[in-house]
């Protein structure tokens, strides 16, 4: 196993730390956007969260008391949406190349979440807090 050091911007976090809760509304974000696929699990739907299985940088997460936590990626835009949950396992070997019928089982999803949704950062520097590298 090999160890990184931190840069010098960054402080190393505490081994439990408290992390920052975001608030947006419908100001900030009007509509938001999930795309599923139905490829591997073909009774997912459009709120179906990952319940356990899922196996992703940020998934599952987990309680104090080790439950899964249900997770379920939305973005602000549809491009975004289609960027993380489609592209993200594009081959890099020809760099860009899948085939075009495996976008069959994608689906995407348009939602309108409460008035205010609280959220935890997962870009950098949030996700040491969370203890996700």
């Amino acid at each position: 196993m090999t160890t990184a050091s931190v840069p010098s911007a960054l402080r190393e976090p505490e081994p439990v730390e408290d992390f920052e809760v975001g608030g947006l509304t419908h100001t900030d974000v009007a509509e938001w956007y999930h795309v599923y696929s139905t490829r591997s699990h073909p009774s997912t739907c459009a709120d179906t969260f990952a319940e356990d299985w899922g196996s992703t940088r940020f998934a599952p997460l987990l309680t104090e008391a080790g439950t899964p936590v249900h997770t379920y990626y939305i973005a602000s835009t549809p491009e975004a949406a289609y960027r993380e949950s489609v592209l993200h396992d594009a081959s890099l070997a020809p760099p860009g190349m899948f085939e075009v019928a495996s976008l069959a089982h994608f689906h995407l999803v348009r939602l309108r979440l409460p008035a205010t949704v609280d959220y935890v950062s997962f870009h950098t520097p949030f996700l040491p807090r969370l203890g996700i590298g």
